[in-house]
């Protein structure tokens, strides 16, 4: 099992693709890793969203992908329910370093 934290993935793409797939016992080179993190580029993703839409926003929503900031869920999420996430899963958010 691997955990793959956003932070990470932000910080290096290409090796947290890369250890994800060798997990995964996916048979990857450094061509086909390159291209599915140019694929998966966050500004890429939100304007295919823009021009398509993304099926799995939430109704609610008024997009899906938000801004791709490291930590932005600390200025998006509302207090009270970045306290009831936190009461739920303090423990594992501690390990990962978000406490």
């Amino acid at each position: 099992m691997a955990v793959v934290r956003y932070e990470d993935l932000h910080a290096d793409p290409v090796a947290g693709f890369a250890r994800m797939a060798a997990t995964a016992g996916l048979a990857t080179t450094p061509d086909r890793v390159a291209a599915a993190v140019a694929a998966t580029r966050f500004a890429r993703l939100r304007g295919l969203e823009a021009a398509h839409g993304f099926p799995e926003r939430p109704a609610a929503a008024t997009t899906f992908f938000r801004r791709g900031a490291v930590g932005g869920w600390r200025d998006d999420l509302p207090a009270h329910l970045a306290r009831r996430i936190e009461r739920a899963h303090g423990e594992a958010m501690a390990d990962l370093g978000y406490l």
